[in-house]
């Protein structure tokens, strides 16, 4: 990892100190660990992206990178690439990989950051395949290919179908 440190952002985690405190315990050895809101992340980003340590940020969900943005923050120069890792389950949501679960909530969240000019994929772990989220026409969106298939997901259903 080349990050010397790594910010969470997540409003809930950083006003819970219980969550917190596990947070930041689980952070690789020789790293700094930080679990920061929204609003204290948009203040600090220039001091955090302008340091000499290189941080990695994390968030739970892509609406927090929305308010991120929302709030002023011009992500894309600093970070240009999202890397969705596993997305968990949930209610409403859909299956558009593996460990990849998504609300309407959800893409309206990337269709937000891509409108914004950030690039979306999918991984799972460092080793796996990225799998691009790519706007097709509207409100349909390439969610991965594998061998001569490709599978879209139409926004406003959540409705997925895959053609070979």
């Amino acid at each position: 990892m080349d990050a010397q440190g790594i910010v969470a952002i997540d409003d809930q985690a950083a006003n819970d100190p219980i969550i917190s405190k596990v947070l930041k315990g689980a952070v690789p050895h020789g790293l700094k660990g930080f679990v920061m809101p929204v609003e204290r992340v948009a203040k600090r980003w220039d001091d955090i992206v302008g340091s000499d340590k290189k941080y990695m940020v994390v968030a739970k969900t892509p609406a927090t990178y929305k308010r991120l943005i929302e709030a002023g923050v011009d992500m894309k120069a600093a970070f240009p690439k999202i890397n969705v890792g596993p997305m968990s389950e949930k209610a409403e949501a859909k299956s558009v990989g593996p460990g990849a679960n998504v609300s309407a909530d959800d893409m309206d969240a990337f269709e937000f950051l891509s409108n914004h000019g950030m690039e979306i994929y999918f991984q799972l772990v460092p080793d796996s395949k990225k799998n691009e989220l790519g706007r097709g026409t509207e409100g349909i969106w390439l969610i991965f290919r594998e061998e001569g298939t490709a599978c879209y997901l139409y926004k406003r259903f959540l409705f997925q179908f895959c053609v070979t």
